[in-house]
């Protein structure tokens, strides 16, 4: 039951820290029950002013902040050490909204509160003045600071708040390149979720700001994703464009006729360029370059033959935002495949979804929450998003998987992978589909998952296939990746 109570209460303050919106209503709320009960309207009045004035303006703070300063050096003006987190102002806002309440006790601990908030967010509020004074001064600085750098490389990450992984993938084989890069990413939440690195990071606004880097020297740019904002910086027609995705794999929007528009497609290997000739797009002669996937052979390492399987990595793709992409299993499927896991002895299951999970979809949010209150800490543990998949993927024995770059990944360690089938496919439309999962094992509505891991322990008979696979997608073992991606941006410096 308290447990019950538990689940409810932190739904209801998700649900709630969504929107500052909501949070400034509940603020009224409180103090409307406080006032209701007799007590001194005047002093709660202020108060709610106060509190109403101090969630706006933190509301309002990184879009004030970011039209005020359209070009900052991140590192810079939020070292890395000390990232902001909107997930603590939020947090904050919240438990304001319900701070009227303390009135209940006492007439001065609810204002002893606010200033407490105003002092931890004092940097806040002076950001927004500085910005006000100093924005000229700010800007050319920046610029000063670009400059001097002299970057050769850029690579661009614009899309959704929760973006960062998408670059995180590309920075140890840009640490290891022998030119010099920069970050460039469009909104500032997105810095809260990259990794440590000594390349800087540029937040750039505008078009007019990203004309800096042109300007600076850049030569070369690097999209790990393919999003709608892309198309800002591709008209700079004097920059090769290089498209170097943020994964290999067999979703749909792997075939986008948007690819069309770089100068480059960075591929893994063969699998990835049928994909494209199958899909009728129009590649262009010399537009492809195979390089294979560098961070798997700097990340990742290869095994042996399976002779045991007691860490399951299980990492289920997201919804995507048409049901066109939809190849997620975190649903009925995914909650019945956690459920028999945990039943197994000495085995340990790590949960890593996909940080977009439940973006769009209900459902499969409702799921996500649901397979979450199964993590134990001992049997099934839940990785967040600041986990590092590569690591998971090493000390794993066995991948479940989705239609997933993930998939392609694990390829490179040679292990047994489990796909999921959530449609319901036959094995000979799925591999038709889908030429990936031929070196999977497959997981459907009919399937017992515990049996299925023993037999593979007993009988792997897609080793051979995993390797015919793995050299499709990512190109030659033999090759290293990381001189070929190297050698083919040199040629455009």
């Amino acid at each position: 039951m308290n447990s019950l109570v538990k689940l409810s209460w932190l739904s209801v303050k998700k649900q709630v820290m969504k929107s500052y919106k909501i949070m400034m209503m509940l603020t009224v709320l409180s103090s409307s029950v406080v006032t209701l009960v007799g007590l001194n309207s005047r002093s709660i009045t202020c108060y709610l002013l106060s509190v109403l004035l101090f969630q706006y303006v933190i509301s309002i703070k990184g879009k004030l902040v970011a039209k005020l300063r359209p070009f900052v050096y991140m590192q810079e003006e939020y070292p890395q050490s000390t990232k902001p987190s909107i997930i603590g102002q939020k947090k904050l806002c919240f438990y304001l909204s319900i701070s009227p309440l303390l009135f209940l006790v006492s007439l001065y601990i609810p204002w002893l509160v606010l200033i407490l908030c105003l002092a931890i967010y004092y940097k806040s509020f002076y950001m927004i003045f500085e910005s006000l004074v100093y924005k000229d001064k700010k800007t050319n600085n920046t610029v000063q600071d670009l400059n001097r750098y002299k970057p050769q490389v850029a690579v661009y990450v614009s899309g959704l708040a929760k973006v960062a992984y998408q670059v995180n993938q590309w920075i140890p084989v840009l640490e290891k390149m022998p030119f010099r890069c920069v970050i460039i990413i469009r909104s500032k939440g997105v810095y809260r979720g990259v990794v440590n690195t000594e390349i800087p990071i540029f937040y750039a606004k505008s078009m007019r700001e990203l004309e800096y880097f042109e300007e600076a020297g850049v030569k070369v740019c690097l999209y790990p994703a393919n999003t709608q904002q892309n198309v800002q910086f591709l008209r700079l027609f004097n920059i090769k464009h290089i498209f170097i995705n943020h994964g290999e794999s067999d979703k749909v929007v792997n075939q986008s006729k948007f690819l069309m528009a770089y100068d480059y497609l960075f591929l893994g290997g063969s699998l990835a360029n049928r994909r494209l000739l199958d899909a009728g797009l129009p590649v262009r002669e010399n537009q492809v370059k195979f390089v294979g996937r560098p961070q798997t052979e700097l990340l990742l390492s290869r095994s042996e033959c399976t002779k045991s399987i007691n860490r399951i990595l299980y990492a289920p793709t997201w919804e995507g935002f048409v049901e066109e992409a939809n190849y997620s299993s975190v649903n009925d499927l995914g909650y019945k495949l956690i459920q028999e896991l945990i039943k197994r002895k000495d085995t340990v299951v790590y949960f890593k979804p996909h940080p977009y999970t439940g973006t769009y979809g209900s459902k499969n949010r409702e799921y996500l929450d649901k397979i979450k209150s199964l993590c134990d800490g001992e049997r099934l543990l839940l990785m967040d998003n600041d986990s590092n998949l590569y690591e998971l993927m090493n000390e794993s024995d066995l991948l479940i998987s989705d239609i997933s770059s993930v998939v392609n990944e694990y390829l490179y360690t040679l292990k047994p992978i489990v796909v999921s089938n959530p449609k319901g496919m036959s094995r000979q439309e799925y591999n038709e589909k889908f030429p990936t999962t031929k070196a999977a094992y497959l997981y459907d509505d009919g399937t017992d998952i515990n049996v299925l891991v023993d037999d593979i322990i007993v009988n792997d008979n897609k080793r051979c296939t995993r390797i015919e696979v793995c050299e499709d997608s990512l190109g030659p073992i033999e090759e290293s990746s990381v001189t070929k991606f190297e050698k083919e941006i040199s040629k455009y410096l």
